[in-house]
């Protein structure tokens, strides 16, 4: 036993003080790093789809705006209107309106375009007078082209003011209701890159 104690190995470890701290200092730094790279690593794949998911909220969020922006413009609901303006309007929607200045061109670009066939990344109905128009509720007044072709949803604003994001398949189920019958909606073709819902 002696004779190990006085071994070069063991007396080199002893000569620095006794134990090795500098050693296991190294290797607890080491840990630490590792489970930390590990926890952000981690951390990082579960948040990636949530900003993901929260980022195409905001976009879906701001086709709809815009729908609602053209068709306000559409029915007169703008800065010209005298103070007599529609009386089915809130006042609200009437002032938002008025001092929007009108539409700018980020209104009339969809936050999804441009469409690949080049078109306008709005589609809007030809007609424009509601009472023509048989179930408002479900009579397409304008979509986003742009949101179609590129996009896994679709902004749409019925006849009637409501605007909702709908998956694809059921916006084409929706243009083929009898409400819609006859309606050009100038379908883009959908981009090969287009996610699936």
């Amino acid at each position: 036993m002696a004779g190990r104690m006085n071994s070069p190995i063991r007396r080199r470890g002893m000569a620095a003080g006794g134990t090795n701290t500098g050693l296991i200092i190294a290797l607890v730094v080491g840990a630490v790093v590792l489970v930390l790279g590990c926890l952000g690593t981690i951390l990082l794949a579960v948040m990636l789809p949530a900003i993901g998911t929260a980022r195409e909220s905001v976009l879906e969020g701001l086709s709809q705006s815009n729908l609602r922006k053209i068709e306000l413009e559409r029915y007169g609901v703008n800065q010209d209107v005298a103070t007599d303006a529609d009386p089915d309007l809130p006042e609200f929607t009437v002032e938002f309106v008025r001092t929007d200045r009108g539409l700018s061109g980020e209104a009339l670009a969809s936050p999804f375009g441009p469409v690949p066939d080049g078109g306008e990344d709005y589609w809007l109905h030809p007609e424009t007078n509601v009472e023509a128009v048989a179930s408002p509720e479900r009579a397409i007044a304008a979509y986003d082209r742009a949101m179609y072709a590129t996009h896994h949803s679709v902004a749409v604003i019925a006849f009637d003011g409501h605007t909702v994001v709908v998956p694809v398949e059921e916006f084409e189920q929706w243009v083929e209701e009898p409400a819609n019958e006859g309606v050009d909606f100038n379908v883009p073709t959908r981009a090969n890159n287009s996610p699936e819902s």
